[in-house]
């Protein structure tokens, strides 16, 4: 049962199109626009008249974002034509105001159509593209490409080479940020996005969009951080909905931390029906990579549901830990993600080291690669220990052990298919915390703890994990009232539910046409 071939599958079936969609609806149907808008296109249509122009007519638009953002009153909104917009030698944007900036529109602007008019937003490496310190920022339809934050942090390095925000309120929408460095010398902190709220915790939402190939901190030289390659939040709280984060790096060297997406010192967080794929947490010679797709650190009152997170390395060697996943002293519930194909030296798919509960339910975590743990790798080298509380998952066909506890880690297991994985449950080094499996099924090269009520049994899965007909994982769980539905969405029964991630058994699985073109 080793290696099936799920990678294509996901990526084919539930990334990209999830996203498509969406982003074809946030494209049509354009936000709400305050009422009173100025007006940009590029010259010769637009033009600034040495800073006469008020921008309020479309008939008469300004050349530059920045003369309308001057112009502007706090509240209102800027229209921008489609076309390439620079700066001038420094940010293209710098906002102290509250105000909404929504690109996409035709040189007349009697059409908004972000697909046929690409509005971009040019750093030309001078600066990050868009800084902004305003109570509130609402930014839609844009590609934000070219941009370098170095010396832009308020400390050293540099932060934000697409978007810098500060103590505001942010809403990105349906937007494309590529192609941006947070730092060229010293530290780096988001490549693409960087907010930090603290004091204010104010909020941040990026909806519908494409956040690939930016990098933190692309200083090879460097050992200092490169924290957020795609996207870096900390304080306040933050939702990430519906992007597609891609081919981002932490860290051309190391220590690199979160390559897609690093949530730190947050209230709250929903990451939610993302495709975080493709990233790297560092790359050279270290081996100092921390959360290839994603890193949690210190957060409260997090969830990370219905993603796709696949083929994502802490590090480029494979080493570091955390593939998808790293976690760190964060209360959060990791529930209904595809956790596929990611990459480290512990903790393939996650690694967990936290002393508040860290919960995982109706998760499939499958062919993952680590020399420690392929799937869930938990450790905590202190007394007050790392919690994990997995719950009707399938875990199977991953590097090494399905799950992995050292030291003070305290494991919980209920519900999960643990299969075709080089060991079941495995204890390195030191354990002073403990294991606790009831009701779970257990199918591996070698399975030395399997706790009680085990099921020692082939589950008869097909190669996408469904449960096949005549499966023992049928009916055999324990009712879990917290947990009503599996990963599809399906009903979960009251009382014997189904063991791992899907509820039900399936007669056969029938993929798309667009499958058969994957390798």
């Amino acid at each position: 049962m080793k290696r099936r071939v799920v990678r294509c599958v996901l990526s084919s079936l539930f990334g990209p199109a999830t996203v498509a969609l969406f982003l074809a609806a946030g494209a049509s149907a354009a936000p709400d626009l305050p009422a009173v808008a100025r007006y940009v296109a590029p010259a010769p249509t637009g033009n600034d008249q040495g800073g006469a122009n008020d921008c309020l007519t479309d008939s008469n638009p300004c050349a530059t974002i920045q003369h309308a953002i001057d112009v502007a009153i706090s509240g209102q909104a800027l229209r921008i034509a489609g076309g390439t917009y620079y700066g001038s030698g420094g940010s293209v944007v710098v906002m102290t105001k509250t105000l909404t900036i929504q690109g996409g529109y035709s040189l007349d602007f009697s059409t908004h159509d972000p697909d046929l008019y690409t509005t971009t937003l040019d750093g030309q490496r001078n600066s990050s593209v868009i800084s902004t310190t305003a109570p509130a920022t609402w930014l839609y339809n844009l590609t934000i490409s070219g941009g370098d934050g170095t010396g832009s942090c308020p400390y050293s390095g540099g932060c934000g080479g697409g978007i810098y925000a500060a103590n505001t309120d942010l809403v990105v929408g349906a937007c494309i940020i590529t192609d941006n460095v947070g730092s060229t010398s010293d530290s780096g902190h988001g490549g693409g996005i960087y907010v930090d709220n603290w004091p204010s915790s104010r909020n941040v939402t990026v909806w519908g969009s494409l956040i690939a190939n930016n990098t933190a901190n692309a200083d090879a030289a460097s050992s200092n951080y490169g924290t957020g390659g795609g996207v870096l939040v900390q304080s306040g709280s933050a939702t990430l909905v519906n992007n597609t984060v891609e081919g981002n790096l932490a860290h051309a060297a190391a220590p690199g931390i979160g390559g897609g997406i690093y949530l730190a010192f947050l209230d709250g967080a929903d990451v939610l029906t993302n495709t975080i794929r493709n990233n790297v947490g560092a790359d050279g010679a270290s081996t100092a990579g921390y959360g290839g797709g994603m890193n949690v650190d210190y957060c409260s009152s997090t969830t990370v549901s219905g993603n796709v997170i696949e083929s994502n390395y802490a590090h480029s060697d494979p080493a570091g830990y955390g593939g998808g996943m790293y976690v760190a002293h964060s209360d959060l519930h990791i529930t209904r993600n595809w956790i596929v194909g990611n990459h480290a030296f512990g903790g393939g798919a996650v690694h967990i080291e936290s002393q508040d509960v860290v919960t995982l339910s109706n998760n499939l975590i499958a062919d993952n690669t680590a020399l420690v743990a392929g799937g869930v790798n938990v450790q905590l080298g202190s007394p007050s220990g790392s919690r994990a509380l997995l719950v009707n998952n399938t875990i199977a066909d991953n590097d090494a052990a399905g799950v992995a506890a050292s030291w003070y880690a305290v494991v919980t297991l209920t519900n999960c298919i643990i299969a075709g994985n080089d060991q079941g449950i495995q204890v390195g080094g030191v354990l002073t915390g403990g294991i606790f499996a009831d009701t779970n099924l257990f199918w591996n090269a070698s399975d030395p703890i399997t706790g009680t009520n085990a099921i020692v049994q082939d589950p008869l899965l097909w190669g996408s994990y469904y449960l096949r007909e005549g499966s023992p994982a049928e009916d055999a769980g324990l009712d879990i009232a917290w947990l009503t539905t599996d990963l599809d969405g399906r009903v979960r029964p009251s009382g014997a539910c189904d063991l791992g991630a899907f509820e039900g058994v399936r007669l056969g699985v029938f993929l798309p046409l667009v499958l058969r073109s994957c390798p």
